[in-house]
């Protein structure tokens, strides 16, 4: 599940849309989504600022009936103009006084009051010309490093009031090999209900963010084989033997050691109010390494169940993870070739392992990101992110 609620409308489209021209306007407040809105929109006077060189021109305006419909193919929404009729009530130039006499200011006051009204509709034209532009590139698949896409399809078509506009998304997340994977349940995700007026939410459901890191699984499955890794002691048999003393009956002479983590289930994104977890089933089997390119044997296999903490930032258009081990909540043995042994005696040695040896790789591996919807040119890099009851919110800061 995703969700957005913009501000209607952001004012970067119109400072765009007039760009090259001598006149630009802070807002276009004006531009009503459907006819049933129209008449909320057109009933107030709209006070804009525009500024030319030396001064600026206060000017208010009536505009209504702009229409919205949806692109039947696309599904995606379309907005554009109907009868639209602009009444200028006013119009004054504040120039500096020396500027210009008061005769020329009168007459082009005058001008413009006769010539502003034929301009604004087609700026208007343009501005939803460009709007629609930008609803387009919104269904384009967009890529997880090499391993599939997500592809952010409109729910239904947005839901506009005189304030916001709410987008709802069924996102669609793609394996590179074609499969589609399926999103659980939201769990009931909602929006908070003090974001501050004028800013922009982005909600993206805990599902929705599983679904995503489900794209790498794969990567997550490590092979290590270096004896010296960070603060750990060397991964020999002689160390394993302080924990497993049957390591030392098998293995009398130090051997380097082989460790292979693999993850059997699909991870799982996890939310409550300020704290996000990553769960991870597999098995951490350990090895001994032989010489003269013999095959490592197998000493025993543990399944494995633990959890990492998610901090989450943003990096132009894509959704950044970094992890730490939060907990090992269970590890039992599956197998061995040294005998039974008590495996929680190893709850510390394989603690470490996975805090100092396996993490750094899931981190490198979240170094890919996950794309962000393409929705008007918003900026994702001053977005101020919470992390809610089994969501994660960015809250978005128009630039």
């Amino acid at each position: 599940m995703g969700r957005g609620i913009y501000p209607r409308p952001p004012s970067k489209v119109v400072e765009e849309c007039v760009e090259g021209s001598h006149l630009s306007s802070s807002h276009c407040s004006n531009v009503c989504p459907s006819q049933s809105e129209s008449e909320g929109c057109a009933g107030a006077c709209h006070h804009n600022e525009l500024y030319a060189q030396g001064g600026h021109l206060p000017v208010c305006v009536h505009g209504h009936d702009h229409h919205r419909q949806e692109d039947e193919e696309t599904g995606l929404p379309m907005f554009k103009s109907e009868g639209c009729e602009i009444i200028l009530v006013s119009v004054k130039t504040n120039l500096p006084s020396n500027m210009l006499p008061k005769m020329v200011n009168k007459f082009l006051d005058s001008t413009l009051h006769k010539v502003l009204p034929g301009l604004m509709c087609p700026a208007i034209d343009a501005v939803l010309v460009y709007v629609n532009k930008k609803w387009a590139s919104l269904n384009a698949p967009m890529p997880v490093g090499q391993m599939g896409t997500v592809q952010y399809v409109l729910t239904s078509v947005p839901t506009t009031t005189p304030s916001y506009i709410q987008v709802d998304f069924s996102p669609v997340v793609q394996q590179q090999k074609g499969n589609t994977i399926q999103l659980a349940d939201a769990g009931g995700a909602e929006f908070p209900e003090d974001y501050a007026e004028g800013s922009s939410q982005l909600l993206l459901s805990a599902a929705f963010l599983t679904a995503e890191l489900a794209l790498l699984q794969k990567s997550f499955n490590v092979k290590v084989k270096d004896m010296m890794i960070g603060e750990l002691p060397p991964q020999t048999t002689v160390t394993l033997a302080g924990f497993i003393p049957k390591v030392a009956e098998a293995y009398p002479k130090p051997k380097p050691l082989v460790t292979q983590i693999r993850i059997n289930k699909p991870p799982k994104v996890t939310m409550k109010t300020g704290k996000s977890l990553l769960h991870l089933h597999g098995t951490l089997e350990m090895f001994v390494a032989r010489r003269r390119g013999k095959p490592p044997v197998s000493l025993f296999v543990l399944e494995t169940h633990f959890n990492l903490k998610i901090q989450y930032s943003v990096h132009e258009d894509r959704l950044q993870m970094t992890t730490s081990l939060d907990r090992l909540l269970s590890m039992s043995r599956k197998s061995s070739s040294i005998g039974p042994f008590k495996e929680k005696k190893l709850t510390g040695f394989i603690t470490d392992f996975l805090q100092e040896a396996y993490i750094p790789v899931i981190n490198d591996v979240l170094q890919v990101g996950f794309p962000l919807p393409d929705l008007l040119d918003m900026n994702y890099n001053l977005a101020e992110l919470d992390i809610t009851e089994n969501a994660l919110v960015l809250n978005l800061k128009l630039d």
